[in-house]
């Protein structure tokens, strides 16, 4: 699905091959398209830490509400909605 909305892609090896080019609030380079999870690409971390997962579900899930107001308001950065370790 990400692909056939224009997001762009990226190969790393760690995260399981072809994965989408993400930034800190998990927003791909399609507009108002969000990832987090498996289709974000799945590390070891990921793997044995489900609450990775959740953490970038929670901070794609901000991202959204908030591109959809007409004044968006700054969200924290954790980095690519990988969790604090």
């Amino acid at each position: 699905l990400l692909h056939q909305v224009g997001a762009r892609f990226e190969f790393v090896s760690a995260r399981g091959g072809w994965t989408p080019v993400l930034n800190e609030a998990m927003q791909t380079s399609a507009p108002s398209v969000f990832a987090a999870g498996d289709c974000a690409g799945v590390d070891d971390a990921m793997l044995a830490d489900p609450d990775i997962a959740r953490s970038q579900g929670h901070a794609a899930g901000l991202a959204a509400a908030n591109s959809l107001r007409s004044n968006p308001i700054p969200l924290p950065h954790r980095g690519r909605g990988q969790g604090e370790r």
